[in-house]
């Protein structure tokens, strides 16, 4: 069981780091006190929304009184120009999406250095000085087009040409990525939540002539799924990198490489009355390939088709795949040879489309079949860690639960094509989504250990209802590793120290002491997707039993009460540190002791007026 020390360690040295580590070149001067900016709060948007819906470019923003946008400033100079001498150059067919997120960037720079940029269409006759090409446009460079060459599937590509800045990709994503790359690498903004936008001092910063910037993302595939705080299919673009599982309605301009019409789709394909029909009824097969085929030619754009199977689903026991299972030595030997048949045919029928199966390891379906068994090239094999512990790293040696997790992992690594291995985590506590889960202090070793095993997408199932136990900081962080899970411990935990700082101002050192007791990983024994709640609150001695401890609580508490009485909090602050709140004061109220029945009622005031109030 490995102590929270190094991370902790990590922690006190990302704060000593934070000074330094957003000074580019040219650095040296003051850096004054942030900004912070918190987009007016809204609705969540259906998700059949028409149209993206972003904070409008130029609306008022909400601010404290102290945190006005600064004065205009020439502490930003790209090609040894100023920035207020640019302008912002777009296309005249730019994609719906595109253009609503390019007038989110302006916001945002305008809001974070004070230079309001103008946009102009590349058709446009007027006279400009210098340019910040956004995009696909006439303006195309040699050295722009050189630097988009060495783009990966939905990267993007950002130099320094003739004077003039230029942010470009190959697809349209990319584009949208490369301004928000812009906007977090360069400006101080930090994309906290869809309703808190934070400035970070911008300082000086010099993008020299020649300066290029080329990255790819390392999952070709990648949906941090948190529907209940991103449910606008551009804001999951924007915020999260979101890049597949209906985000066409993002309108951003391109296709994605992963639309499931649905998870679970085996019986629906089948047409079938069980959960699992028998996969070796030649008339189950051929039914389930027509119902492939016709979503493929009903869905020209979409080159990947789900077939996994329905929730506690078991094999078949019929004579003939009892005696595959026994040949193969798994109970699901049946499962993926269907698969790689079905997957086979579709590539024989659909030569130049590059049709490509997905498919779960999963409850029944966990374990490599033996015998000689390999995968399709064109079967996309989903890990699931749905029998993980979640309070220790998924390769940690020491847990019992996650070794054999980690070495199915590896076996799959081992006969999947590198590109068709993904993942499906849990990232949250799937027994009630507003209550703890622990995984916080081992996400980044995660990560890292999915980069080992070549993984080349993932889905990661977040909270889906607003207002669980730091979901904001939990789909953050997510973000940030689903994007670049090759970042160093050091940068993951320094993005943590930020958050918290800027999140709950003052009182992010109670909030730090709560998330260390909270995970303690000496104290908490394994854990798995549906935690009880008593769990996280129980000294070692209560463990098995369900019990908590009234001390531990109290000293919760009181972290919590110290945190409020932070005199420095913005109003935002102090709403950040009630919502995050909620879980705790459910927690009390569930194991409220015997004794003053107005303060229990007292407390469920509280929390009913909470949730009320944050849509809980």
């Amino acid at each position: 069981m490995k102590p929270l020390t190094k991370p902790l360690c990590l922690l006190l040295l990302a704060l000593t780091c934070l000074s330094s580590l957003f000074a580019c070149d040219g650095g040296g001067a003051v850096i004054e006190s942030p900004t912070h900016t918190d987009t007016p709060a809204q609705s969540s948007p259906a998700q059949d929304t028409e149209s993206p819906s972003l904070p409008e470019a130029g609306s008022p923003a909400e601010t404290e009184p102290d945190t006005a946008p600064p004065a205009p400033q020439e502490g930003v100079r790209i090609g040894g120009t100023a920035l207020s001498a640019f302008t912002v150059i777009r296309s005249a067919d730019m994609p719906e999406g595109q253009v609503t997120a390019l007038e989110f960037f302006v916001e945002q720079i305008k809001q974070a250095t004070g230079v309001a940029l103008p946009i102009l269409m590349d058709s446009d006759d007027q006279a400009v000085g210098h340019e910040m090409v956004i995009g696909n446009t006439n303006r195309q460079s040699a050295v722009l087009s050189e630097a988009i060459s060495e783009i990966r599937d939905d990267g993007y590509a950002m130099v320094v040409d003739g004077g003039d800045l230029y942010i470009s990709a190959t697809t349209g994503r990319g584009v949208v990525y490369g301004m928000v790359a812009l906007l977090e690498n360069y400006f101080g903004v930090r994309l906290y939540a869809r309703d808190y936008v934070y400035h970070r001092p911008v300082g000086i910063v010099n993008l020299e002539e020649g300066f290029k910037e080329v990255f790819s993302p390392e999952f070709h595939a990648r949906r941090t799924w948190v529907d209940g705080l991103y449910a606008d299919p551009l804001e999951q673009v924007l915020f999260l990198r979101n890049n597949s599982d209906g985000l066409k309605k993002a309108k951003v301009g391109d296709t994605y490489p992963i639309r499931a019409n649905s998870n679970h789709t085996i019986q629906d394909l089948a047409k079938s009355e069980g959960q699992v029909p028998c996969l070796t009824d030649e008339a189950v097969y051929q039914k389930v390939l027509k119902n492939v085929i016709k979503k493929l030619n009903n869905n020209p754009d979409q080159n990947v088709i789900q077939v996994g199977q329905t929730d506690g689903g078991q094999p078949c026991k019929c004579e003939n795949c009892t005696a595959i299972h026994k040949e193969y030595g798994t109970d699901n030997a049946t499962w993926f040879l269907f698969l790689n048949r079905l997957a086979d045919e579709c590539a024989a029928l659909y030569p130049d489309r590059g049709v490509k199966l997905i498919t779960y390891a999963y409850q029944y379906t966990h374990g490599v079949p033996g015998n000689g068994y390999t995968v399709s090239d064109n079967v996309i094999i989903n890990f699931c860690f749905d029998k993980a512990c979640y309070n220790h790293a998924f390769d940690d040696p020491d847990c019992p639960k996650n070794t054999p997790v980690a070495a199915e992992l590896r076996e799959w690594a081992k006969i999947c094509r590198a590109e068709n291995l993904y993942v499906y985590e849990y990232a949250y506590n799937c027994g009630d989504n507003y209550l703890p889960d622990p995984n916080i202090f081992v996400m980044w070793e995660n990560f890292h250990f999915y980069l080992k095993c070549g993984v080349n997408g993932i889905l990661s199932e977040g909270i889906t209802a607003r207002g669980g136990e730091f979901d904001s900081l939990r789909a953050y962080l997510r973000s940030k590793l689903v994007w670049n899970p090759a970042m160093t411990e050091e940068e993951f935990y320094t993005l943590m120290e930020e958050f918290l700082a800027d999140y709950y101002g003052e009182a992010s050192v109670c909030m730090k002491e709560y998330l260390k007791l909270l995970c303690d990983g000496g104290r908490i024994s394994c854990t798995d997707m549906y935690t009880p709640m008593y769990t996280f609150y129980q000294t070692v001695e209560q463990r098995g039993s369900t019990a908590v401890s009234q001390e531990l609580l109290d000293q919760c508490q009181a972290l919590f009460d110290k945190a409020f009485a932070v005199e420095t909090l913005t109003e935002a602050q102090r709403e950040h540190l009630e919502r995050t709140s909620i879980h705790l004061l459910m927690v009390r109220y569930n194991y409220f002791p015997k004794g003053d029945r107005n303060e229990k009622k007292e407390l469920l005031d509280t929390i009913t007026a909470w949730r009320e109030k944050y849509g809980v």
